[in-house]
Parts: structure tokens; C-alpha cells; sequence
């Protein structure tokens, strides 16, 4: 779709290394990252913004279950995810 920019969804962005890679390849995509580590995500917004990608990438903080306020993206990224149960 003609100026369509793609929503990519980082989950676990943790310090958006991965987010900032994402953002700075064609066609530029606008990045949400979402970490629940307030640290860590303090540490990627240094980046983001000393990177000037500060309109393309944001980052929350959050559990990625429980996603309020993202309406849609068109990419998602994760870190393999593993599942335990103790039955």
C-alpha cells in the first residue's frame, strides 16, 4: 500500500538493539518495543534517541500479554519463548 508505513511489534525489546535494527532497514518501519524491565528500556531510549530514531521507534513498558493500546502491527518479533508446566 502506497505510504503505508509497516508497524513491527519487538517483544522482550529489552535495551532495542533489535528495534533499532528494525527501524533503520528499508522500507523504515515505525517499531513499538515492550519490555517489563523499566531498566533496561531506560537504556534503549538513550539509544534510540542518540541514534535520532525517536520517530520511528517507541518503547513501553508492559508485559507482552497483555498488550493495551497496540491496535495493530503488521510484524511481530520475539525471542523464542519457552512454555514450562509441572504437570
Amino acid at each position: 500500500m502506497k505510504g503505508h508505513r509497516p508497524h513491527v511489534l519487538d517483544v522482550a525489546t529489552g535495551t532495542a538493539d533489535v528495534a533499532l535494527a528494525l527501524a533503520a532497514a528499508p522500507p523504515q518501519p515505525q517499531v513499538t518495543g515492550v519490555d517489563p524491565s523499566a531498566q533496561m528500556l531506560a537504556h534503549g531510549r538513550v539509544k534510540v534517541s542518540e541514534q535520532g530514531y525517536d520517530a520511528h521507534v517507541k518503547l513501553r513498558q508492559g508485559d507482552a500479554q497483555q498488550l493495551s493500546g497496540i491496535v495493530s502491527f503488521d510484524s511481530l518479533r520475539a525471542p523464542k519463548i519457552a512454555i514450562l508446566s509441572n504437570t
